[in-house]
């Protein structure tokens, strides 16, 4: 779905509800990319710091302080 427009929040979340995602799972999309906002697909600054996050986890080196 290519979304031509912003769209709001609550509206946005409903969108990627009825594309198959849970609730917590379309908060948690609207919070780490930009397509409730800005009807953008690309990451925010936390969905950029998820996906490090999850490399890192699955890399299975230690976090370093």
């Amino acid at each position: 779905m290519i979304l031509a427009k912003v769209l709001s929040g609550a509206f946005c979340l409903v969108l990627v509800a009825a594309a198959g995602a849970s609730a917590a799972a379309s908060a948690r999309i609207g919070a780490l990319t930009f397509i409730c906002s800005k009807g953008d697909v690309h990451p925010t600054d936390a969905g950029y710091r998820a996906m490090a996050a999850a490399f890192l986890t699955a890399s299975g080196y230690a976090k370093s302080s």
